[in-house]
């Protein structure tokens, strides 16, 4: 993917496909990467079949209100 597809997928918050703008998106299972804090999930775009890794971490805690 090159720097204008990753960077229209960003500003979309990953809702479509970077390469063909389908949201017909299948995430596979996430993966924890131990030795820095992110989480890994495949994706993989059901128009066009091309296949991509999301790559989240920690942004912000809230703390928990009962």
């Amino acid at each position: 993917m090159n720097k204008e597809q990753l960077a229209k997928y960003m500003a979309a918050s990953g809702l479509g496909c970077p390469f063909c703008d389908s949201p017909d998106l299948h995430t596979g299972e996430m993966t924890f990467g131990y030795d820095v804090a992110k989480v890994y999930v495949p994706v993989h775009c059901n128009r066009c079949s091309k296949e991509w890794t999301d790559e989240y971490t920690l942004t912000g805690v809230s703390e928990a209100t009962e």
